[in-house]
């Protein structure tokens, strides 16, 4: 959530701030090359066949960040985090509309304790131990 806040933030500050997912993602490749260079991490050489495999997660993850930046430059920040929760059942009621069936027992839980979770809006210990039940 504090990532929500630096992003509204610069979003507001920023007149150029769909240039901030460029910038996010040359830093990534930046910790990625120099953390291998000082050797605190490893990756496979470059291979096409490995890029090819990953360039439709790839576009659809920079889709997907920025719609996010897009549509948390016209929201405010609560209506921003109850979308971004509410995204699930949208994905869960689709995937039964589409024929798919009910999801798995697992997965219907979880949607119930992050739906739970979502409503404690005074924090007490027993409203937030609540949705753990769910999965039990």
């Amino acid at each position: 959530m504090a990532m929500v806040f630096v992003n509204k933030a610069v979003l507001m500050q920023y007149v150029h701030s769909m240039t901030l997912l460029t910038l996010q993602q040359i830093a990534t490749a930046l910790l990625i090359h120099f953390g291998q260079v000082l050797g605190m991490s490893k990756r496979k050489d470059f291979s096409l066949v490995t890029a090819k495999k990953l360039l439709p997660v790839s576009i659809f993850y920079n889709a997907n960040v920025g719609f996010a930046l897009a549509s948390l430059k016209g929201v405010n920040i609560p209506m921003y985090i109850a979308i971004k929760r509410i995204t699930p059942l949208a994905v869960l009621v689709g995937g039964c509309a589409r024929g798919k069936g009910k999801p798995p027992t697992q997965v219907r839980m979880h949607f119930w304790r992050l739906l739970w979770a979502s409503f404690d809006i005074q924090y007490n210990g027993y409203s937030s131990c609540r949705p753990l039940t769910f999965s039990i």
